[in-house]
């Protein structure tokens, strides 16, 4: 059966957070080494702004074609932020190391309280979900135990398909997976990855949680986007 109406989730920011993300996951790292090392998340925040795959998206990574491979390339970029947060560097390659289990730890990621309502009502109403995120290899471990699973007919993470939102060819990739589809929506909190990159895939689009003036729908939470999709909010 073809599904004539889906609707592309993001996945951090919008249906889910981590605590203290990424630069907290290298904090925590730190201290649970051994001796400890005195890490904050504002050592270490300066040095995560550049250098992940996702802040060059026109740049396709399709040769990291493993998890394990994109792990150790992830690995030299964390190990860089380690050394110059005042790591020595052999022991910065070591916490590196340590990140993924620690990134994985389900303990940590959290669902927003609108989220399961919001995908019950869209699905009632006849649309189907699939989540389309910027994200580690592992994103369908971490959708199963969020307990979210269950709602999506498909997830992709561009750590698995090689590009990073808003570039072009993982849109094209998400809507090859619904080829019957005639309505298709996009909703996440990042303006350029989320909103822009799928009005050019030719979707229509909602930024959530982000406001951002160039955004014509915007929603603070899911609620307001059932209600957009539905066609019942003027």
């Amino acid at each position: 059966m073809g599904y004539k109406k889906v609707v592309f989730w993001d996945f951090d920011e919008t249906l889910t957070y981590r605590e203290w993300k990424w630069s907290g996951t290298l904090a925590q790292v730190a201290r649970d080494a051994d001796p400890p090392i005195d890490l904050a998340i504002v050592d270490i925040r300066p040095h995560l702004q550049a250098g992940y795959l996702w802040h060059t998206p026109e740049v396709a990574h399709t040769e990291l074609a493993t998890a394990d491979q994109w792990w150790e390339h992830m690995e030299g970029i964390l190990a860089r932020a380690f050394v110059a947060a005042g790591v020595k560097e052999e022991t910065a390659r070591a916490l590196s190391k340590k990140v993924r289990g620690e990134y994985l730890d389900m303990r940590y990621w959290h669902v927003y309280d609108d989220v399961a309502p919001a995908l019950e009502a869209l699905a009632a109403g006849g649309w189907r979900h699939c989540v389309v995120s910027n994200h580690v290899p592992e994103l369908d471990d971490i959708v199963e135990g969020v307990g979210l699973s269950g709602y999506f007919d498909a997830v992709i993470s561009s750590a698995n398909v090689g590009y990073e939102k808003p570039h072009p060819a993982i849109y094209a990739m998400a809507k090859a997976k619904f080829p019957e589809a005639e309505e298709m929506w996009m909703v996440g909190d990042s303006y350029e990855a989320d909103y822009v990159g799928a009005e050019r895939a030719g979707m229509k689009a909602i930024l959530v949680r982000k406001e951002h003036a160039g955004a014509e729908r915007y929603c603070e939470g899911l609620g307001c986007v059932v209600e957009t999709i539905l066609g019942r909010r003027e």
